[in-house]
């Protein structure tokens, strides 16, 4: 087949309509491929609507993806459609891009989403070998020209509870965890079943006191200068706290710019339209903000993306917790089916929800290249996991990491200041 030049990649924006490209049949699928955001949009919706999914395939968060330069210069965006017959079953979201000076294939928003997973019809999670799985990637790569590698981050080993053929492609590793919780009401005696009485004491016993320092409130936030405000409040939050840790911040740069995923966020917060999928939930002392919840619903999923809390306010009072049980509480009495506090295993997420599933990478090389790429990141992800196996060497990292950051900040507001005479 003739392959893709990057240039042919169509912009969302354009609205041209292009002709799928078939890339004949695998497993009694016709696969084919089709390069316009706007061209599969239609059909991505409809088959959201049958066939339940992960809230990052939502239609408006892939828009602000889009919006944000998602797909760009260097990183070419295709969508492979799956059929039986005339059923359409599913739609790889996939994109060329650069990583670690190699050109990989791989899930769209991969830099900005939690889980990548494909839209799968519930059918194909079971019948779809993982074999098929590469296969299909290979022609697409081939179709494409010029990939080193499949490249799949971020992919959860379950998906609404059944099993994601691609995440077992080629050479994978466990790169993550996340937790979540099935919900049943009524609320009371599930509250009950899930944390202990003291536990309960205790927290009542916080907002009694926190009570004591103004009228205590929890909102959602629904107009979007309150929502883009909250958010920028919960983002520094989490920043000042991630960089005071020495962690990993995804929010900014050490030189304090926006990430892809801070714009990303402000993109989704900021419609209107995507306050029904996209819910800022605030906990208030008169009309300060102590804490705040970013959070995705979508098919019976409510998905707390975002959690923050002011340190210097209230602290004592655990406002995260507190806020924590208030939605729970929302989400259960809304009769929505599971409460997934998403990627990372901090302690307090194995407190609160009992279930788990696992994130993997897969790394799949179809060149000299590629497989120079596979060693890296095999030797990357070993590395990352005997650091958190290890207190010292972590605490040692964390320190290093706030040393260079103060470092960077330094010279950038050094350089700001002469710019500015």
């Amino acid at each position: 087949m003739m392959a893709l030049d990057e240039g042919c990649f169509a912009s969302p924006q354009t609205g041209t309509h292009q002709i799928a490209v078939s890339l004949g049949t695998v497993e009694n699928l016709n696969v084919s491929i089709r390069q316009n955001w706007a061209d599969v949009r239609g059909d991505w919706q409809a088959i959201m609507a049958r066939f339940q999914t992960c809230p990052f395939q939502d239609t408006r968060w892939k828009d602000a993806w889009f919006h944000t330069g998602g797909s760009s210069r260097n990183a070419c965006s295709l969508f492979v459609v799956l059929h039986e017959g005339p059923d359409l079953v599913g739609v790889l979201p996939l994109y060329k891009r650069q990583f670690a000076g190699h050109n990989v294939l791989a899930w769209q928003g991969d830099d900005v989403n939690d889980y990548c997973v494909p839209l799968l019809a519930p059918h194909l999670q079971k019948a779809l070998s993982s074999e098929a799985c590469e296969e299909i990637l290979r022609r697409v790569a081939q179709h494409v020209g010029g990939v080193h590698a499949l490249l799949l981050r971020g992919q959860p080993t379950l998906v609404r509870g059944g099993q994601n053929p691609f995440a077992h492609i080629g050479n994978y590793q466990d790169t993550g965890i996340a937790h979540y919780l099935l919900l049943a009401g009524p609320w009371q005696p599930f509250y009950a079943a899930l944390r202990g009485k003291n536990t309960r004491r205790r927290l009542s016993q916080k907002l009694r006191k926190l009570k004591n320092h103004g009228t205590v409130r929890f909102k959602g936030l629904r107009r979007t200068d309150d929502r883009l405000k909250a958010l920028d409040l919960m983002l520094t939050w989490k920043a000042n706290q991630l960089d005071e840790r020495g962690s990993r911040n995804p929010f900014r740069t050490l030189r304090g710019e926006k990430t892809i995923l801070t714009r990303q966020l402000e993109a989704v917060v900021g419609k209107p339209e995507s306050c029904a999928s996209v819910r800022l939930y605030g906990l208030f002392v008169g009309d300060q903000m102590i804490a705040g919840f970013l959070c995705l619903t979508q098919n019976g999923d409510f998905s707390v993306l975002i959690n923050a809390y002011d340190k210097e306010a209230y602290s004592e009072h655990s406002p995260g917790q507190l806020l924590l049980v208030q939605t729970m509480e929302l989400a259960t009495r809304a009769g929505m089916t599971s409460y997934d506090l998403m990627r990372g295993d901090e302690p307090y997420k194995r407190e609160w929800v009992r279930d788990h599933t696992i994130l993997k990478d897969s790394v799949v090389p179809l060149t000299f290249r590629g497989k120079a790429l596979k060693k890296l990141h095999h030797l990357i992800q070993s590395g990352k996991r005997a650091a958190l196996q290890r207190p010292r060497m972590m605490a040692f990292l964390h320190a290093a990491n706030r040393r260079r950051g103060r470092l960077v900040r330094f010279f950038s507001e050094g350089k700001g200041r002469s710019e500015a005479l």
